[in-house]
């Protein structure tokens, strides 16, 4: 075989191994070291190229970015409404023994509270399976296929 050939070839193979190396280490970076929510891609990657050791913490830091940009974030109650005005007094001394505080008012107690929100927080819709699908009866008509889709569904995400 010709000598530069064999060279060649073997410089594919030792970057190959390498490579093939590379993807078997172990990630060294710990779970969620970033507040990943909060930042843009730009910053995130400038933080996950300063801070990984290697491919696996690459990887990882992106799949949480990733995850984090994707979740939704939790409704925040807007007010606390109280049982009794000593609960709401120690919430918010200033609030002349009401029983609502808003939130921004609000010194955490946690006793006899109930949180207050703009609207109910929303479920996530829930669709079919192939399987359910496959289970379905279509044996009737249009329509009753049609309302045995809408029933199941309708079980399926709480009667919505």
């Amino acid at each position: 075989m010709n000598p530069q050939l064999q060279e060649i070839l073997h410089n594919i193979t030792t970057r190959l191994t390498k490579l093939e190396q590379a993807e078997k280490q172990a990630a060294t970076i710990e779970d969620n070291s970033q507040d990943w929510a909060k930042l843009d891609g730009a910053v995130a990657w400038h933080l996950i190229e300063r801070h990984a050791d290697n491919w696996a913490d690459v990887g990882k830091m992106m799949d949480e970015y990733v995850a984090a940009k994707l979740a939704k974030p939790e409704q925040e109650p807007v007010a606390y409404l109280y049982h009794d005005t000593a609960c709401a007094e120690l919430a918010n001394p200033l609030a002349d023994s009401t029983l609502l505080v808003l939130a921004c008012d609000r010194k955490p107690n946690g006793r006899n509270e109930i949180p207050l929100y703009t609207a109910p927080p929303r479920k996530e819709w829930v669709g079919l399976t192939d399987e359910e699908i496959n289970n379905l009866d279509y044996s009737g008509t249009r329509i009753e296929f049609v309302r045995a889709i809408e029933a199941k569904l309708k079980e399926k995400n709480g009667g919505v």
